[in-house]
């Protein structure tokens, strides 16, 4: 069976480890939902947060060092610039401004 969207084809076993990984995100984000409730009354919410962006920066960068050679960080200063104003736009401001 093969899915076919805006010309990109997948099939076989491609598909199958896609849909893996979709669902184990599902499942752990499901999972994160149900503890975090706890641990946030526990150690409170902005203590939670920043050790849940850590674990992610974390994931990050280690899939970027397992999955990439080094030179791959040669790139301009402006990618590097849009790059954290993005990820200070979009992630951090949010999370600490809805604490």
């Amino acid at each position: 069976m093969a899915l076919l969207i805006g010309g990109a084809s997948i099939s076989g076993s491609e598909m199958v480890r896609g849909a893996g990984l979709a669902w184990f995100s599902a499942a752990t984000y499901a999972l994160y939902l149900v503890l975090n409730s706890s641990v946030g009354h526990r150690v409170g919410s902005l203590r939670t947060a920043s050790f849940v962006i850590l674990v992610g920066s974390t994931a990050c960068i280690l899939q970027f060092a397992l999955t990439r050679d080094v030179t791959a960080l040669l790139v301009s200063w402006r990618v590097y610039a849009l790059t954290a104003g993005m990820a200070l736009i979009t992630t951090i401001i949010p999370v600490y401004l809805v604490d």
